[in-house]
């Protein structure tokens, strides 16, 4: 069990309560690099020195992920960036050890895989940001997305160019691009930024080319849902 509550109201601090039982907590990159696959789908241009994780396990963090977003929203905060660094991974010792022994089976990767639990535990550069109204992710100071590992929306880019005033409100439905943009790089190990124009995003052609393996999967018609360009016709859903 886990859980994770406010240190005062105006603070955007959390603590995570976890009682491992048996179990041990790695950060993601770890997990990555235990558990991780080589990318095999053609038409990928894939890093190879970057892993990627299996569409199960990436559906597993899907649903890790929301559970974090809901109770942050309950707590009236939310999320603007992300990387694998804001992750951490609870992971039963048996299939850990196995692994770090170099002796773990393929029936042993599908059995544990509802025994894992993925949890969103921020990093020192990735802030939380306070909610008001319960879809307006409130900011007074400036985020710095020029990193070429930063994951932008097409609010953000907007907000740049224009170079709008603070304090400014994204809508929530912001972070859900954010959020899909980084699950398709976990997936195929490749980066949907353009290292040459890190302030620019890619086409939704390219996209969808992108995620042609994915086709007719849940799977895809999530991030299909989160990629709108639209943010009207932006949901977080996976069925």
């Amino acid at each position: 069990n886990y859980g994770v509550q406010r240190e005062n109201h105006s603070d955007t601090h959390i603590t995570l309560n976890i009682n491992l039982n048996n179990k041990n907590i790695i950060t993601l990159q770890e997990y990555i690099s235990l558990f991780g696959i080589a990318n095999s789908m053609d038409g990928i241009a894939n890093d190879s020195d970057f892993k990627c994780i299996s569409v199960n396990h990436v559906i597993k963090l899907i649903y890790d992920l929301t559970i974090c977003l809901n109770t942050l929203k309950d707590l009236e905060l939310s999320i603007l960036k992300i990387n694998v660094n804001d992750f951490h991974v609870v992971i039963p010792n048996t299939i850990y050890h196995k692994a770090i022994n170099k002796n773990i089976l393929p029936d042993d990767i599908i059995s544990y895989i509802n025994d894992i639990v993925f949890i969103y535990t921020g990093s020192v550069s990735n802030h939380l940001y306070p909610l008001q109204d319960k879809d307006k992710i409130h900011i007074e100071t400036p985020i710095e997305f020029s990193n070429i590992n930063d994951y932008l929306s097409p609010e953000i880019i907007s907000f740049n160019k224009n170079n709008k005033t603070l304090p400014h409100n994204f809508n929530i439905k912001t972070s859900y691009y954010i959020i899909a943009l980084f699950i398709i790089d976990l997936l195929f190990g490749t980066t949907t930024q353009d290292k040459s124009d890190p302030m620019s995003l890619m086409s939704s052609e390219k996209l969808l080319t992108l995620l042609e393996p994915l086709y007719y999967t849940k799977l895809y018609y999530f991030l299909l849902r989160c990629l709108q360009p639209n943010i009207n016709d932006r949901y977080f859903l996976f069925v």
